[in-house]
């Protein structure tokens, strides 16, 4: 895409304003580059696992570190509904059709409502595709883009220090 654009015949005055706008609009792309590699490199790098899912409640962001913590690979989750990825990661004695039901109607509601109730601190349990159990933290959150509200998730391994507790 062009930054401008000069017709002919054109005067000087013209040529200097689309030179200026061209040189401006360039420095903003730029900068709007170097944000996104900050965001990037921010949740790539995080040790949390960090989701973020879209306004249709489908997944759109999973770093490695959630990765790590679920045992579910970013290209199996993303674009995936949210709910099914949560039922995906529930340990076996507790995936029922009624509790699969329970959680979509329930992550659905959150979508429509854009999130509201989920900026809260949670403990729960998981259990990855290879059978090992984990205790997580997450903590949900909200982000107001311009495509609309984004539902977050910031979630870590407290496994650890829950057997620590128990000890």
């Amino acid at each position: 895409e062009p930054f401008g654009y000069v017709v002919k015949p054109y005067d000087e005055r013209e040529l200097i304003s689309n030179i200026e706008m061209a040189v401006y609009k360039h420095r903003m792309e730029k900068k709007l580059r170097e944000s996104e590699n900050k965001f990037r490199s921010v949740i790539e790098n995080a040790s949390d696992g960090i989701a973020l899912m879209d306004d249709h409640g489908n997944v759109m962001e999973w770093n490695p570190a959630v990765e790590r913590i679920t045992g579910l690979k970013r290209e199996e989750v993303i674009n995936q509904p949210v709910w099914e990825i949560v039922f995906e990661i529930l340990p076996r004695d507790k995936k029922t059709v009624e509790i699969k039901e329970a959680n979509a109607a329930r992550w659905k509601t959150e979508v429509e409502n854009r999130y509201s109730n989920k900026d809260q601190m949670a403990e729960y349990e998981i259990e990855t595709p290879k059978g090992m159990h984990r205790v997580v933290q997450s903590n949900g959150f909200t982000v107001e883009t311009v495509q609309g509200v984004l539902g977050g998730v910031i979630m870590r391994d407290i496994t650890e220090r829950k057997q620590i507790e128990i000890e």
